[in-house]
């Protein structure tokens, strides 16, 4: 009787990502995203976006804590405050890649406003790839 034996071998990649947002307050959509992700990624920064001329509904503090709270069963997911761009996070952070998700087909004003802008900033960060994705085409990532 012949007994085959395969080795089988797996690539581990170190994956991490951002997920960047005001988070006021934290919804059901966000943490829906945040719990595939954390399947899929090796570790997540959710960075709450600190910005002193907007009004937010709470302060940053609350919100670290609400996500804080609603995250803690995902040791993988860390929780951060920014006061920046998002790129100067990813630049301090050792990230490769921005992927800018938008409904800029849907919402053309706004999330144009926003992609343009996104891909303006881009230019400025050489070292940093640019991706930019469709939410319909993200979603369907993340279901795959």
């Amino acid at each position: 009787m012949l007994v085959e034996f395969r080795q089988i071998c797996y690539i581990v990649f170190m994956t991490k990502a951002v997920f960047p947002g005001s988070f006021d307050p934290p919804t059901f959509g966000h943490l829906n995203v945040i719990e595939r992700a954390s399947s899929l990624f090796n570790e997540i920064d959710v960075v709450v976006a600190v910005n002193p001329e907007k009004k937010y509904l709470f302060s940053a503090e609350e919100r670290v804590e609400m996500l804080s709270e609603l995250t803690e069963k995902f040791s993988n997911v860390h929780i951060h405050t920014w006061n920046s761009l998002i790129v100067d996070y990813a630049v301090k952070n050792n990230r490769k890649e921005v992927c800018v998700v938008t409904k800029a087909n849907i919402c053309k004003l706004s999330d144009g406003l926003f992609l343009d802008s996104a891909r303006k900033i881009a230019k400025d960060y050489p070292t940093i790839a640019f991706r930019e994705v469709l939410v319909d085409n993200c979603c369907m990532q993340l279901v795959q």
